[in-house]
């Protein structure tokens, strides 16, 4: 199954097509402040396949409370990043035991988003300069071990599936770590919330761009070749509320372009050569950031690799390059090691 990045629902097998749309489409409406609506339409085309997909009992009895809780305490939205995940790992596991493939992954970002959001409400004492009001703090401050508490459930089904298999594997790998970094609540960001408008301001006919998957704040698009040129000299200019806007060109059109400039002035202004407007002129909005949060943390290195096999216990420790894991994957599938890789190590 894609990510929540793909362009479409596409999936094998296509029984889990109607899920994977269902997903993007909440993800996608759910890119800074969750979405607290359910697409009732979609949702009840799931209902018939959910025995299908692995759905358990306990998740969807848990997901029922979940809705419960927010109509109680709208905050609780925020858990919905969670729960994806939970769900998810539902989907992955029915197909693991149906399937039984050699090699199997399961990626999961909502710890690390808890972490992003909510350090600072879980651990104030690490800033020296960040304030965080003691409401948030108090609100917000549990959303981390929430996520975890959402992992450690998916671990353990995993370590009972691993030692019910003979000659299995489980490899829990987080290529990095985090910690504290200064930061400010955030009241509002700034956001491309009209892309036709915003393309237009900034003299791109329709019909010359394409929208494309991104994660908010960026904005991705692809631009034609008539009108690339003048669209990257533009973009080279950008500003919002005074601040340039960070910028990547990648191969055959591809532009990344970073917005949620912080808590910007009601009457903010964009600027490119020789134009300048309201914000909301160009297709930019100052978005209210429901749980104001901003990146309270961020990654670190190292991160944390566990390999659990049922084997007896280790107390060892030691420390392994990220590069290595690939090929000693491949290495304990016996498959050929690609000559440009380096020496496999052993896990």
């Amino acid at each position: 199954m894609p990510d929540l990045f793909a362009s479409g629902p596409e999936a094998f097998p296509r029984t889990m097509e109607p899920w994977q749309a269902f997903n993007l489409r909440m993800a996608r409406g759910s890119g800074r402040n969750v979405d607290g609506s359910v697409p009732w339409r979609d949702a009840l085309s799931l209902v018939g396949t959910l025995p299908s997909l692995g759905i358990r009992p306990r998740t969807a009895l848990d997901l029922a409370q979940q809705i419960v809780d927010e109509r109680r305490n709208k905050w609780k939205t925020c858990r919905r990043r969670t729960y994806q995940s939970v769900l998810a790992f539902d989907v992955f596991m029915r197909q693991l035991h149906s399937t039984k493939p050699q090699l199997a992954t399961f990626f999961t970002n909502h710890v690390a988003s808890a972490m992003h959001r909510y350090w600072g409400a879980m651990f104030p004492e690490h800033y020296q300069y960040s304030r965080f009001d003691a409401e948030w703090s108090q609100t917000f401050g549990g959303e981390i071990l929430f996520a975890m508490d959402k992992l450690n459930d998916m671990v353990r089904l995993l370590v009972r599936w691993a030692e019910a298999t003979s000659d299995a594997t489980l490899l829990f790998a987080s290529s990095m770590g985090q910690e504290a970094v200064e930061s400010s609540l955030i009241e509002t960001q700034a956001y491309v919330t009209d892309p036709a408008r915003f393309m237009a301001w900034m003299g791109v006919p329709e019909g010359a761009w394409q929208l494309q998957p991104a994660m908010l704040p960026q904005f991705n698009l692809l631009v034609a070749p008539p009108v690339r040129y003048a669209f990257m000299q533009a973009v080279a200019g950008l500003k919002v509320g005074e601040q340039s806007v960070a910028h990547r060109i990648g191969p055959d059109g591809f532009f990344s372009l970073d917005f949620g400039q912080a808590n910007l002035a009601a009457e903010a202004r964009i600027e490119r050569p020789g134009s300048s407007a309201p914000i909301r002129e160009a297709g930019l909005t100052n978005v209210t950031i429901d749980d104001r949060s901003g990146t309270t943390a961020y990654h670190v290195h190292p991160g944390s690799l566990i390999v659990f096999d049922g084997k007896c216990p280790s107390d060892e420790r030691s420390e392994i390059s990220t590069l290595d894991l690939a090929l000693s994957i491949i290495a304990m599938l016996g498959a050929s090691v690609p000559p440009y890789m380096r020496r496999p190590i052993k896990l």
